[in-house]
């Protein structure tokens, strides 16, 4: 399994360089782990490089994730997360909470926004402090 940095998944997504996206295409032909830090890196720069909008950019993580090459940390978690930037979220804190090692039994903040847009169903439980 090869692991896929930031500049290789915003070719995949953007192909806006036909050389690269073929090059890139081609290692689809093995398992590719995305990473939840290169997920991260690759939603800020299609929001503020390439000013996709959020539903734009949502779609493009889950036609990537729809790759049967494409292997993610915790398919569920990273879901989550991309649903809950499509409507409205921060998407580094959705991806801080839905990548939380599994033995975390919560996600310690004091951004009362983070916990708002997480919602009621977050993959952690989310504790303000005051």
């Amino acid at each position: 399994m090869i692991a896929l940095d930031t500049n290789v998944v915003v070719r995949l997504i953007v192909r806006d360089d036909e050389g690269q996206y073929a090059s890139a295409r081609q290692l689809l032909d093995e398992e590719c782990r995305l990473i939840w830090t290169v997920v991260v890196e690759t939603g800020w720069i299609l929001e503020a490089v390439y000013r996709w909008p959020r539903e734009a950019i949502a779609q493009a993580f889950e036609d990537l994730m729809a790759i049967e090459t494409i292997i993610v940390p915790d398919d569920d978690a990273m879901r989550w997360a991309i649903g809950r930037f499509a409507h409205g979220a921060d998407f580094a804190d959705m991806m801080h909470l839905a990548s939380c090692d599994p033995i975390a039994r919560e996600f310690v903040s004091f951004d009362k926004r983070l916990a708002k847009q997480a919602g009621d169903k977050t993959p952690i439980q989310v504790r303000l402090l005051g």
